[in-house]
């Protein structure tokens, strides 16, 4: 696979974990729940090395392979030679023969997009194989909040802020401060917490820290300590939609407990483990 063109992409596996006690975070995909989906619907192990992106390249396939397009919506063709050109539907597996290019688009929804691929054993597509994995295969999952919300837990300083219910009275917005590290959110309430004195602490994937410029949410490439109070933290079976929120948007959060987080994260890898077993046979 080649890849031509000034891009945002990045090869992403799996989160390495270990080594926070030295200053490294566990980093890995953004939005792990997409690159694993496109992963198991190859019949490919979950945390296979797959193409991150925010501004695809061309990309160029030099033998024939099965590939699929989570994540981010995003426009695509398969252009080969003396072939029509093919439209890529989202999370579709689609058969890439040798000498064929994937061209993108328009992006309609979402911000980070994932192709995973998988090398074929023919040169020629397995019917049967395709076959298999039609449909929309996001109706496997239910562990969504139902409320199109991101759910929280009380952060360790939660009992500094002044007035907690504030931060879910109106929707807040993603400002232009916003990367791998993590997004800065504006135009909600104005949040005030007794700072005090703190010593930088441990925090983890989805801390919500207040600063004096407003909230920030660390994401998954962030730094391994911080010094601001830890107000709340995202749910771990939610920081993954975080990554498709681009600067401009709005988000709704709502706080839930442990009990309920608990829960949400093994209802997530039950169903992630489901897909997993429906689609283990690998094509040829």
């Amino acid at each position: 696979m080649s890849l031509q063109g000034k891009g945002m992409y990045w090869l992403r596996s799996a989160p390495c974990f270990g080594r926070q006690d030295v200053g490294v975070s566990p980093g890995g995909p953004m939005d792990r729940f997409a690159l694993q989906t496109g992963n198991l619907l190859l019949g490919s192990p979950a945390d296979d090395e797959a193409l991150e992106f925010v501004r695809p390249p061309r990309v160029g396939f030099h033998r024939p392979v099965y590939f699929v397009l989570t994540g981010a919506h995003i426009q695509a063709i398969l252009r080969s030679e003396n072939r029509a050109d093919v439209v890529v539907g989202h999370g579709c597996v689609t058969f890439a023969p040798a000498g064929s290019s994937l061209l993108f688009g328009r992006k309609t929804r979402g911000l980070r997009g994932y192709l995973c691929a998988r090398a074929s054993l023919t040169p020629a597509p397995d019917d049967a194989f395709l076959h298999r994995r039609r449909g929309p295969f996001a109706e496997t999952f239910s562990w969504f909040d139902p409320l199109g919300k991101i759910r929280l837990v009380e952060g360790p300083e939660y009992s500094r802020l002044c007035q907690p219910e504030a931060f879910f009275r109106q929707p807040w917005r993603v400002s232009r401060e916003a990367s791998d590290m993590g997004i800065r959110l504006e135009g909600g309430a104005e949040l005030q917490a007794e700072m005090g004195s703190l010593i930088s602490d441990a925090v983890a994937d989805g801390t919500v820290q207040l600063t004096p410029n407003g909230p920030i949410i660390l994401l998954k490439h962030r730094q391994t300590v911080g010094g601001y109070p830890r107000v709340y933290n995202v749910i771990s079976a939610d920081v993954d939609l975080l990554a498709q929120f681009a600067p401009g948007q709005r988000l709704r959060f709502r706080k839930v407990t442990l009990v309920e987080a608990v829960a949400a994260a093994l209802q997530k890898r039950a169903q992630l483990e489901a897909m997993g077993s429906r689609y283990q046979d690998p094509p040829g």
